[in-house]
C-alpha cells in the first residue's frame, strides 16, 4: 500500500542512484558534473519540503523536523548539500586562499550535527544503558580505527602545513569513528528493521566509505579535495539515502524508546568480536608486506584495547548469567502468585530444621527450640464461593492480599530468643497456606493467628490447624497432624483454630483452644471440635 512519503522516498533513492552511477561510469566534464550535483541537491531539498508539508497536512501531525533528532539530522543534510552546491559553483579549492578550509569546515560541521543527532537518538531509544551494545560498538570502532591507522602509511593530517587544516583533517577521522560507534550502538537495539532507521544506517555507511576513499586520494594524489567523480557520487548517494529516511512514513517511530534486551552472547555478536580481533593483526601484516612499515607500537596499543574490551564484555556476560541464575533460584523458591515461599521450599526448610534440632550434639538452646517448633495449616473459608461470585481474578487478588497482610503481621511478631530461624509463611497450594513458627508454642501461634485473622482482606476468614513438634516425628507427620486439625476445624465451622493432639510436645488440654473468632459473615463459633 502506498502511504504518504513512500513515493517521495523512492524518488529520492532513484535520484541518488542515477547521480552516483552517472558520476562513476560516464566520462563527463567538470562543468557538467557540477551541474548534475547542483540539480540533484535542489531536487532533494524540494522533495523533502513538499513531502513534509503534505504529510503534516494529511496526518495533522507537526512536520518531522520538529523532533530534535530529525532536526539535527536534517540540518546536517542541508549543510552537506549546501557544501556540495558551493563546491560545484566555485573554482577548485585553493589552500592558499582558504577556500578549501572553509568548505571543509562546512562538511565537518555537518558531521558534528550528525553525531549529535545520533547521540540523541541513542539516548531517546534508551541504548546508552545497554552496556553490551556500548562495548560491542567500542570493539568495532577500535578495530576499524586501528586497521585504518595500520594500513595508512602517513596519517591524513600529516599532509597539511597549517594547524587549522591539520585539526580539521584529524577531526574528520575522529568524527567518522564516533559516527561508526554511534551507528553500531543504534543497530544493537531490538527494533533495527524500521525502514527509516535502515536508510539512516545505509547513508552513514556510504558516507563513511566515501570519506575513507577520500583520505586515500588525499594521501596518494596530494591535495585533491573532490577526488575522483565516483567519490562525489558516493557522497551524493549518502545524502539521498538520508533524505529518503526523513520522508519515510516510519521516521516518527525511530526515536521511540525501546524495551531493554536481555544480556546474552549471540552468534552474530561472536562473529563480530572475532572479526574485530582478527582485523587488526591482518592489517598489520598487510602494512608490513605492502609498505614494509614497522607497526609494532600501534599494533600493541590496539591489541591491549581490544583485549580489554573483550574482557569487559565477558565480565558483563558472566554477571548477567549469575544474576539470571540467582533470579531463577529465587523464582524456584517462591510462589509465582503471592511471592511467598512455595511448598518445595517449605519442605526443605522443615527438613533442615528438624535435622538441625535433632542433632544429639546440639546445644541446650537447640533442645529448648525443639520443644517450641509449631506449624499451622491455614485454609481460607468459602474461597470457592468467593471465586464463583467475584471471578478468579478477584480470587487471585485476595490470595495476594492475604499474603501481604499476614506477612506484615509476622514481621511485627517478636521472635523468642536468638534464633537462627524466623517465622515463615508459605503457600501450600490453592487457598492453603502454612505457617512455620520456630520458637513459638501453640498458644503463641494462636495469638499470631488471631492477629492475622483480623487483617484478612475482603472481609474473609480462615480456619487453621496447629501442630507442635514433639522432638521425634518427621516432617510428614508434623504436617499431617496440622492438616488433621485443620480438617476438624473446617468440619466444626469457619474461623476456628484447633491444635492437634498428635505429634505434640506436651499433652493438649481439652476444651477451647483459642478465643472464638467472629467472621464478617458468621456468628462467634467455639474452637472446640470433636475428633472424627
Amino acid at each position: 500500500m502506498t502511504t504518504v512519503g513512500a513515493r517521495p522516498g523512492r524518488v529520492l533513492l532513484a535520484i541518488g542512484l542515477v547521480v552516483a552511477l552517472v558520476l562513476a561510469l560516464v566520462p563527463i566534464s567538470t562543468p557538467v558534473r557540477s551541474g548534475i550535483l547542483v540539480t540533484g541537491a535542489i531536487a532533494v531539498v524540494a522533495i523533502i519540503a513538499v513531502s513534509g508539508r503534505r504529510r503534516a497536512h494529511r496526518t495533522g501531525r507537526p512536520p518531522i523536523w520538529r523532533d530534535p533528532v530529525w532536526a539535527l539530522l536534517l540540518s546536517a543534510l542541508l549543510v552537506n548539500l549546501s557544501g556540495t552546491v558551493a563546491s560545484a559553483v566555485t573554482a577548485p579549492p585553493d589552500r592558499t586562499t582558504g577556500t578549501a578550509l572553509w568548505l571543509d569546515g562546512m562538511f565537518f560541521a555537518a558531521s558534528l550535527l550528525t553525531g549529535i543527532g545520533l547521540a540523541l537518538l541513542v539516548h531517546r531509544r534508551g541504548r546508552e544503558r545497554d552496556v553490551p551494545a556500548l562495548l560491542d560498538s567500542a570493539l568495532i570502532t577500535v578495530a576499524a580505527g586501528s586497521a585504518l591507522l595500520l594500513l595508512t602509511v602517513t596519517p591524513p593530517w600529516s599532509q597539511f602545513d597549517q594547524p587549522a587544516e591539520q585539526i580539521v583533517a584529524a577531526g574528520y577521522v575522529v568524527v567518522d569513528l564516533a559516527l561508526l560507534a554511534l551507528a553500531c550502538t543504534v543497530l544493537r537495539g531490538p527494533d533495527r528493521r524500521s525502514p527509516a532507521l535502515v536508510l539512516i544506517m545505509l547513508s552513514l555507511a556510504v558516507t563513511l566509505v566515501a570519506d575513507t576513499l577520500q583520505d586515500g586520494v588525499v594521501l596518494l594524489d596530494g591535495w585533491s579535495w573532490t577526488g575522483p567523480a565516483a567519490i562525489d557520487g558516493l557522497w551524493f548517494l549518502g545524502y539521498a539515502l538520508a533524505a529518503a529516511a526523513v520522508v519515510d512514513p516510519s521516521a516518527p517511530t525511530v526515536t521511540a524508546p525501546q524495551r531493554p534486551r536481555p544480556i546474552h552472547l549471540t552468534r552474530h555478536a561472536v562473529v563480530v568480536m572475532a572479526a574485530a580481533c582478527i582485523t587488526v593483526p591482518v592489517a598489520a601484516v598487510l602494512s608490513h608486506l605492502i609498505a614494509g612499515a614497522d607497526r609494532t607500537v600501534p599494533l600493541a596499543i590496539a591489541a591491549v584495547l581490544l583485549v580489554a574490551i573483550v574482557l569487559m564484555r565477558l565480565v558483563v556476560l558472566i554477571r548477567a548469567i549469575e544474576d539470571e541464575r540467582d533470579r531463577s533460584r529465587q523464582e524456584a523458591r517462591r510462589d509465582g502468585l503471592t511471592g511467598l515461599v512455595n511448598r518445595r521450599t517449605l519442605d526443605r526448610s522443615l527438613h533442615r530444621m528438624l535435622a538441625d534440632w535433632s542433632d544429639p550434639d546440639g546445644t541446650d538452646e537447640d533442645a529448648d527450640a525443639r520443644a517450641t517448633l509449631t506449624v499451622a495449616m491455614i485454609d481460607l473459608d468459602r474461597f470457592k464461593q468467593y471465586n464463583d461470585t467475584f471471578g478468579h481474578g478477584a480470587g487471585d487478588q485476595l490470595l495476594r492480599g492475604c499474603a501481604t497482610a499476614w506477612s506484615d503481621v509476622l514481621r511485627t511478631a517478636e521472635v523468642p530468643g536468638d534464633r537462627r530461624w524466623s517465622p515463615m509463611l508459605a503457600r501450600y497450594g490453592g487457598e492453603e497456606f502454612t505457617l512455620v513458627a520456630p520458637g513459638f508454642g501453640a498458644e503463641r501461634v494462636q495469638a499470631v493467628l488471631r492477629a492475622m485473622q483480623q487483617v484478612t482482606p475482603g472481609g474473609q476468614s480462615f480456619s487453621a490447624g496447629i501442630s507442635q513438634w514433639d522432638g521425634r516425628c518427621g516432617v510428614a507427620e508434623l504436617l499431617a497432624a496440622a492438616d488433621d486439625a485443620l480438617y476438624r476445624a473446617k468440619a466444626a465451622g469457619r474461623g476456628l483454630h484447633l491444635v492437634s493432639q498428635e505429634c505434640a510436645a506436651d499433652p493438649v488440654p481439652s476444651g477451647p483452644l483459642t478465643e472464638p473468632f467472629t467472621g464478617p459473615d458468621a456468628s462467634p463459633r467455639s474452637a472446640t471440635a470433636p475428633r472424627p
